[in-house]
């Protein structure tokens, strides 16, 4: 018997790959003030463990030392997680792979549109 790994760790570095480059586009001055820019995360369901990274950058303030105000919301499923992302609701949103690529195939606004944005050749 295989043990095959879940799709999920694409999305995962590609979503942080994403909030990253945000990041680095408000960077901070130091000792001056700044004006935070809202940003929302739509997790694709209730705080688990591959969701720490995200919870423990916004405890240990990195996220508005970049100029961020990220605001992390739970989720009830992928697929309602990219329809959230997709009507605007929310900034970024972490989804499945394979659910990505069905609303993606389904051409669901934005399903994958924030995910691909700085990865095309």
């Amino acid at each position: 018997m295989t043990f095959k790994m879940p799709a999920r760790r694409p999305v995962l570095a590609v979503l942080a790959a994403a909030v990253a480059a945000f990041a680095l586009v408000a960077p901070a001055a130091p000792g001056v003030a700044q004006n935070l820019a809202p940003v929302s995360l739509r997790m694709d369901w209730l705080p688990i463990s591959y969701h720490a990274p995200f919870y423990l950058a916004r405890a240990k303030g990195y996220y508005k030392a970049n100029g961020i105000d990220l605001k992390i919301e739970n989720g009830k499923g992928s697929g309602a997680t990219i329809q959230l992302v997709a009507n605007g609701v929310d900034t970024f949103g972490l989804a499945d792979a394979a659910v990505v690529a069905k609303s993606v195939s389904q051409d669901i606004p934005e399903a994958g549109g924030e995910l691909n944005k700085g990865i095309e050749p």
